[in-house]
């Protein structure tokens, strides 16, 4: 962004008035004259606000509306920037994270003791198929504590596609372990 020769070098900001058009805003006397008295403009002073004065304001308004925009323009284009950079710094700093470091039998130990003494791993708000989305290292930590995958509840009448393939996936991840099922008329929605 080019600065202009009213522009501060420093840090880019504008002056409120120029020295010049402060002179001609107040035209000493004419200005002095018709601000401290309720007599009315003559026709030569209406005529030097009218060509001389309002359309310089008015150009220095549309000049000052200009800078506006165009910092306004510069304001989001750094705020995409400094998004961008957040960003990038979660995912350098993710890169170097405790978590990364610590062994999957860790994670394993700290999984078991969140571990819900009742639930119902059918459900997809159940915490084990949260874990499992969490990352590609906690979803085989998931998938490989098959006491996660050993508690059930089978609700009756409900026979819908997904609850039967939610229960083939729990049964093939809970591999040859006990299971512990119980079955549910459906009255009972606390597991969910």
């Amino acid at each position: 962004m080019q600065q202009s020769s009213s522009q501060c070098t420093d840090c880019g900001a504008f002056p409120r008035r120029s020295l010049h058009h402060e002179e001609v805003y107040q035209s000493s006397a004419l200005f002095e004259r018709l601000r401290t008295s309720n007599f009315p403009a003559n026709e030569k002073e209406i005529m030097h606000i009218r060509h001389t004065i309002l359309p310089t304001v008015s150009n220095d308004i549309l000049s000052i509306d200009f800078k506006i925009t165009s910092l306004q323009e510069v304001i989001r284009l750094m705020e995409d920037e400094r998004e961008w950079l957040i960003n990038v710094q979660k995912k350098y700093s993710n890169l170097i994270s405790l978590r990364r470091t610590l062994p999957s039998e860790i994670w394993s130990a700290i999984f078991v003791y969140t571990h819900v003494i009742r639930y119902n791993a059918l459900y997809a708000s159940n915490f084990v198929w949260q874990f499992s989305r969490v990352c590609l290292n906690w979803r085989n930590i998931a998938l490989s504590l098959q006491l996660f995958w050993s508690t059930m509840c089978i609700r009756f009448p409900e026979k819908r596609e997904a609850d039967a393939q939610r229960l083939e996936t729990v049964l093939q991840r809970s591999r040859q372990g006990l299971l512990d099922v119980s079955l549910s008329d459906g009255s009972d929605r606390a597991d969910e």
